[in-house]
């Protein structure tokens, strides 16, 4: 259910797929909402008339979400990602970016729709973000080519922050031309300066 002109139709039975499909235990982002809370409120929709109204309430707030359709100051806040400091075996901190459960919710409707064409888009040069196998494919790719190569060299590159400091702007034009459908939301969370915050003790 839409409600506002220009907001992707998102169904409830969307909704439900995406929060079923998420793994128990997902730490909260800046919204406090987390998988498991939402999990729970949604869990026997059929026979429950409120469960039914969340799940409505939810796929109107998602089809907004999914489309840009997100006031400037709500963006900033629910686009922004809680940190957690996690400590590496070796030493040093490792911080991991909860983002908001509300945002997982658009991306996910979106990713159900279109990851054939995203992939399709990757395709051969990343095979990361929803080729099955796509680690195993890659490694027997660089086996096959040293056993026909023996002379090359193969190089393993691991980037410090190398997600963080990608250039935004070739990723926003690369998304517009090759998945468009995608460029609304892609556009409205990752259009300007990303904000994040480090948790402690329970809040902020």
């Amino acid at each position: 259910a839409g409600g506002v002109a220009g907001s992707l139709e998102v169904a409830a039975a969307e909704i439900a797929a995406v929060v079923r499909a998420w793994d128990s235990g997902l730490a909260a982002g800046v919204d406090g909402l987390s998988g498991d809370h939402l999990k729970e409120l949604i869990k026997h929709p059929r026979g429950d008339p409120e469960a039914q109204a969340l799940l409505s309430a939810l796929a109107r707030v998602t089809g907004l979400f999914a489309s840009g359709l997100v006031p400037a100051g709500a963006a900033r806040l629910l686009g922004a990602s809680r940190l957690v400091a996690l400590d590496k075996p070796q030493g040093g901190v490792r911080p991991i970016a909860v983002q908001s459960s509300l945002r997982k919710l658009a991306a996910g409707v979106l990713w159900a729709r279109h990851s054939s064409e995203v992939q399709q888009a990757q395709l051969p040069l990343q095979l990361g973000a929803g080729t099955p196998g796509g680690t195993e494919v890659i490694v027997s790719l660089a086996a096959l080519h040293a056993e026909a190569h023996p002379h090359h060299v193969l190089l393993a590159c691991d980037m410090a922050n190398a997600y963080g400091s990608i250039f935004r702007r070739l990723v926003l034009e690369e998304v517009h031309k090759r998945a468009p459908a995608l460029f609304p939301y892609i556009a409205c969370f990752y259009g300007g300066h990303g904000a994040v915050g480090f948790a402690e003790g329970g809040g902020l």
